[in-house]
């Protein structure tokens, strides 16, 4: 009886929020025009206590005019404040949370679907949310070829385990790299689907870390080449290699001539500027599939893959001769000139352990030195 007259909209409307209006005019418009087979919306609707309530609203035409124009429209209002409630929550906090709120759906026949992820879809993905449930492919088609095989594993391994799943891999969107991280937590529904509720967040700030870090770790700090720790670590991979396909690796070991002297007579900033010099000469004069690094003091290491001791050794011997030829000058207008001595050896079958080898071109390079510095000297097994 309060909501008389019967046969006007005018008191509905009034009752409606107005910015829920707008979208019930257009789903009728569109269920009026042919597009939809019914009529449904969801709006707010002010109770006669004050306070408001969420509506879902559907109806269907029930009579036409004479001319064809729909004229009762029957339908019901089912309460759903508390559903819409949440929803709003879980959207608030989807928005604060720096990432990609979701639940993940692997159908008893294998079938992919999510049957919910937050809008921050948009934000690192360049997809609406809509996008990815109407079809999970979206996802998957911007991981980075080479991470797919991984993820679709992992993927896998936490069916099979029902442990969290958690992988680290890379997005291809808009063709900008980033770097994202899954985490999720897999439970059977009751139909044999797993679901798993998760969170996707972006770690290239951690990634970037990672990589100057590991940088660092790898890096001599006042030449800008690999450091001792790394070039053994590749020498290791090359015996093995050598070990395993029978494959030609040399290897050189450098030594700068009375380096001890150049510090003595003309300080350590002009050794510090020789010893960037000779890193400058071998960053140019190598293959980019050679390997060399600072060893130690005034001692660098070159690896040489798929090269034999011979041309290993020429390739020694320009660098030697790029580097004599280079003069420095000191602060109060002094000019010198150094040199270096080298052993080189090739990696073989019978060589036991990387320091047998090591020592081998240890001992070339002392007889290199015992005959005057400025000198190359090959040592094969």
């Amino acid at each position: 009886e309060e909501l008389q007259p019967k046969d006007s909209i005018i008191h509905w409307r009034q009752l409606v929020h107005p910015d829920d209006l707008l979208a019930s005019d257009k789903a009728f418009e569109n269920y009026f025009n042919g597009n939809a087979s019914h009529y449904e919306c969801k709006v707010r609707m002010r109770h006669k206590e004050g306070y408001w309530v969420c509506i879902h609203d559907r109806g269907k035409t029930a009579t036409f005019t004479e001319d064809g124009k729909p004229e009762w429209v029957v339908g019901t209002h089912i309460d759903i404040t508390s559903s819409y409630n949440s929803e709003r929550l879980i959207s608030r906090l989807s928005q604060a949370i720096p990432g990609i709120i979701y639940v993940f759906k692997m159908s008893p026949n294998g079938e992919l679907s999510f049957p919910y992820v937050s809008e921050k879809t948009v934000e690192f993905y360049g997809l609406t949310s809509e996008q990815v449930r109407l079809d999970p492919n979206y996802v998957f088609n911007i991981v980075h070829p080479d991470d797919l095989p991984g993820l679709m594993e992992s993927i896998e391994y936490s069916k099979k385990s029902m442990k969290t799943w958690h992988y680290e891999y890379r997005a291809v969107i808009k063709d900008k790299l980033s770097w994202l991280k899954g985490v999720a937590t897999p439970e059977i529904d009751e139909d044999g689907a797993i679901l798993w509720y998760g969170i996707v967040t972006n770690i290239d700030k951690q990634k970037a870390l990672e990589n100057k870090l590991l940088t660092l770790s790898i890096t001599d700090e006042l030449t800008g080449l690999h450091n001792r720790r790394f070039i053994l670590g590749e020498l290791e991979k090359q015996f093995a290699s050598v070990k395993r396909y029978g494959e030609s690796v040399s290897v050189a070991l450098i030594d700068l001539d009375n380096f001890k002297s150049i510090n003595d007579n003309y300080g350590h900033p002009a050794g510090d500027k020789v010893l960037r010099a000779f890193a400058k000469i071998i960053n140019a004069r190598l293959r980019g599939t050679d390997i060399y690094g600072r060893f130690g003091g005034e001692e660098f290491l070159i690896i040489f893959p798929n090269q034999s001791s011979e041309n290993a050794m020429n390739s020694v011997n320009d660098i030697l001769e790029r580097f004599r030829e280079q003069s420095f000058v000191t602060p109060t207008g002094q000019i010198f000139n150094a040199t270096f001595s080298a052993g080189i050896t090739e990696i073989t079958s019978k060589d036991k352990d990387v320091s047998e080898l090591v020592s081998r071109a240890d001992n070339a390079l002392y007889t290199a030195k015992a005959q005057g510095r400025n000198d190359l000297v090959l040592l094969e097994l």
